[in-house]
């Protein structure tokens, strides 16, 4: 009796532990380079909850030049922290085609946060702020 009583609450702590993980979210949101041609500067607006992961893709192409800020501005790190960045080659394989950079962000609380990025390239001299990025965050 005693050694089903163990299994039983086992599987129920599998089961609540598998069903709490189910409901964090990842959330994908990408800005194309079709967008970027159109609109220098580009905003959108994310709602997400508590425990989520943004996922962001931004058009970028390292052959130009211009790279994106690696770190966005985060105008409340209470509500957000950046978890990874990465760089996602191109799928065609073509020298000089655009791939995109991927940016993870946990939402850690409720409340209201901006990212920032911008495209410029870096060097003294370099054109700064050519491209932008503005995500406002409403995290429930």
């Amino acid at each position: 009796m005693k050694y089903l009583f163990t299994i039983y609450l086992l599987s129920t702590i599998a089961l609540l532990i598998a069903c709490s993980s189910s409901l964090v979210k990842e959330s994908s949101f990408n800005v194309s380079c079709d967008q970027l041609s159109k609109e220098s500067h580009v905003a959108i607006n994310i709602e997400a909850k508590e425990g989520d992961l943004l996922v962001l893709n931004l058009c970028s192409n390292p052959t130009t030049g211009f790279q994106w800020s690696e770190f966005p501005t985060i105008s409340n790190q209470n509500v957000l922290k950046q978890t990874y960045q990465k760089f996602n080659a191109p799928e065609t394989g073509k020298v000089g085609a655009s791939g995109s950079e991927e940016w993870g962000m946990q939402i850690l609380k409720e409340g209201n946060s901006t990212l920032i990025w911008e495209y410029s390239r870096p060097w003294d001299g370099g054109e700064k702020a050519e491209w932008s990025v503005t995500a406002t965050v409403t995290a429930e």
